[in-house]
């Protein structure tokens, strides 16, 4: 069943894990680090955004929204 949900680019993951922990785990490993990375990245695109002279509010909170 997990396999089934799994991408195919993923599969190279898990595909010389037997026991379903073991799939759980790898697949946990996987994800965290890269979710744990794009947040980083996302609140460094935060961090960035400056707000214009002369711009007005709603265009800057466009822009936060877009990140």
């Amino acid at each position: 069943m997990i396999l089934d949900g799994v991408r195919d680019n993923t599969i190279s993951y898990i595909f010389d894990k037997i026991i379903v922990k073991e799939i759980w785990d790898a697949l946990d490993q996987l994800y965290l680090s890269s979710s744990e990375w794009r947040n980083m990245s996302l609140q460094e695109k935060l961090r960035s955004i400056k707000m214009q002279k002369h711009e007005d509010i709603y265009p800057f909170l466009t822009r936060i929204k877009e990140v």
